[in-house]
């Protein structure tokens, strides 16, 4: 997935990083609204997950909504204070089995909507991420598909969560991201997540089954 200069493969043959940052900045965060647009999924499984990142990356790379592979994947994490600290996610061997067995657990709708207010959802929606998080599916873009993924589950179960709000706090989510990744410690994630999360204002319209339509 990537070209010899390390920079992954796109259909504009962009070879450097920030120029393909920036290209997919525009298109990504128009195939955002249009997902935002449409009405959420009864199953939140691994052909849905795969399929929000095959609609949001569909214009830049020919490998989007397909699970990486590689192997071992890490990242240096770079602070805007200047610290620093390497990301370590999981090996890529067996990773669809390892989604799916994580996404079985959420198949039900009830899994959320049996929670007793919102810390019990944001507990259950925090160790969510952290896991597919850790299990790191894709290439590129897992921060922006797993949001939108468990913002649809949020507005599902009855709750809306402001991701928006933790762009004034970027460090801090990355550093809580990332300890649930590295020390299998969701709890500074958990806390974010109550604090832009609210009971949704919203009605929920769920997309028919495909026998159905």
């Amino acid at each position: 997935m990537r070209s010899g200069e390390g920079i992954l493969n796109n259909y504009f043959g962009i070879t450097d990083r920030n120029q393909l940052n920036k290209i997919e900045f525009e298109f990504v965060r128009k195939r955002l609204r249009e997902i935002q647009s449409k009405p959420i999924p009864k199953n939140f499984d691994i052909k849905y997950l795969l399929g929000i990142h095959k609609h949001l990356f569909q214009d830049v790379y020919p490998w989007a909504g397909t699970l990486r592979e590689g192997g071992f994947s890490s990242k240096n994490r770079v602070l805007d204070n200047g610290e620093s600290h390497i990301v370590e996610y999981s090996f890529s061997d067996y990773l669809e089995y390892n989604l799916t067995k994580e996404l079985e657990k959420i198949k039900e709708a009830k899994y959320f909507k049996n929670s007793k207010g919102k810390e019990e959802f944001c507990n259950k929606i925090g160790d969510l991420y952290k896991e597919l998080d850790f299990l790191h599916p894709f290439a590129e873009g897992n921060s922006r598909t797993l949001r939108e993924f468990t913002r649809q589950i949020g507005i599902n179960t009855g709750y809306e969560i402001m991701w928006e709000k933790t762009y004034a706090i970027k460090d801090e989510l990355y550093i809580a991201r990332d300890l649930g990744v590295n020390n299998n410690d969701g709890s500074k994630l958990i806390k974010i997540l109550n604090d832009i999360t609210e009971p949704s204002k919203f009605k929920v319209i769920s997309k028919q089954k495909d026998t159905e339509r």
